[in-house]
């Protein structure tokens, strides 16, 4: 599974990831909840059993098809799905060696 960072909290924590998943055979995207507050500066999961890890996401199995998949993505994500994420999501489906032991790309 390869990973894109495309946006990131002020505090630098991951805030969406896109990327290709050759096992589920096709992209997906992320968003991610805040793991700290700041305000108390304790991980939001503490003494909250509703919080989750992530928000919002698609594509996880089966994995959306590359021509699909910026419709996919919400309307408020949809500037960060440039030409450039394009171009790598399809160079990730073509090598099935993409995401093996790979560090992610942060375009954020």
């Amino acid at each position: 599974m390869s990973r894109i960072i495309l946006s990131r909290y002020p505090d630098g924590q991951e805030r969406v990831v896109v990327g290709y998943d050759h096992p589920a055979n096709g992209c997906f995207w992320q968003e991610f909840n805040l793991e700290i507050n700041h305000d108390t500066g304790k991980p939001n999961w503490e003494n909250n059993e509703e919080w989750q890890e992530v928000i919002r996401n698609g594509g996880m199995w089966p994995g959306i098809p590359l021509n699909k998949f910026r419709d996919s993505v919400p309307e408020d994500l949809r500037p960060l799905i440039t030409d450039e994420v394009m171009i790598l999501l399809s160079e990730h489906r073509d090598n099935p060696n993409s995401g093996y032991n790979a560090t992610p790309i942060d375009l954020s």
